[in-house]
């Protein structure tokens, strides 16, 4: 079973890290090397503070969900599971299905993070 993966900034299309050597004004904001910006809310880019986490998303985050949401999926049917299992036992691999073969079974509400 694969580890569920914790979300981070640096995947995000909002997350800018300023890396020039001079320093930059971006909608307001003072940017020297090192530092980061979210523009996820429309309008002024927020800046990261010191004590933001550095891999982690930050509280404030506007798509951080809370309460987190836990998907379990499953396949539609018993013949789209049957012939998975065929097919990764002929292959010798585990082979991910298709999107089509599998749809939302249960979605739940956690308080974990």
């Amino acid at each position: 079973m694969d580890k569920v993966t914790m979300p981070t900034c640096r995947s995000c299309p909002a997350y800018y890290i300023h890396d020039g050597r001079t320093a930059l004004v971006e909608k307001g904001n003072l940017l020297h090397y090192g530092d980061r910006t979210c523009s996820g809310k429309k309008g002024k880019p927020r800046k990261f503070k010191g004590s933001d986490p550095t891999n982690k998303v930050p509280s404030w985050c506007s798509k951080r969900k809370s309460p987190c949401e836990v998907r379990v999926y499953g396949f539609k049917s018993a013949t789209n599971w049957y012939l998975h299992d065929k097919l990764c036992k002929h292959f010798k691999t585990d082979i991910n299905p298709n999107a089509w073969d599998y749809a939302l079974v249960v979605e739940l509400q956690t308080n974990l993070t």
